[in-house]
């Protein structure tokens, strides 16, 4: 399911910083992001009810988040497929790895 709850965040999300909602469930970060390349990015993490964090990279999301645009291609749960695991409390380190695959992915 790609709903995000944006509302409480600034439109458009402000440029390489994250924007977390960390209400328990669902939990989310988002960090827009552009690419050398000038390609916008939404970084973002989902925790639900229980263990782990989830990370996606949505490439070609507009400046104005918009990330449900047929435009917008969504990742895999980067870090299901990386053999990473977060818990709830780790959410600095799950926030570098992402940052860190997209460095490395851009």
């Amino acid at each position: 399911m790609k709903i995000l709850r944006l509302a409480e965040f600034e439109n458009p999300l402000p440029l390489n910083e994250w924007c977390c909602s960390l209400m328990w469930c669902p939990s989310q970060c988002y960090r827009h992001v552009v690419d050398d390349t000038g390609t916008h990015s939404i970084l973002y993490l989902r925790w639900r009810w229980d263990d782990p964090w989830q990370a996606h990279i949505i490439r070609n999301a507009t400046a104005e988040i918009n990330m449900s645009s047929d435009d917008a291609i969504w990742t895999e749960d980067l870090f299901e497929a990386k053999g990473l695991f977060f818990t709830d409390e780790q959410v600095a380190e799950a926030k570098n790895k992402l940052l860190e695959i997209w460095a490395k992915e851009a």
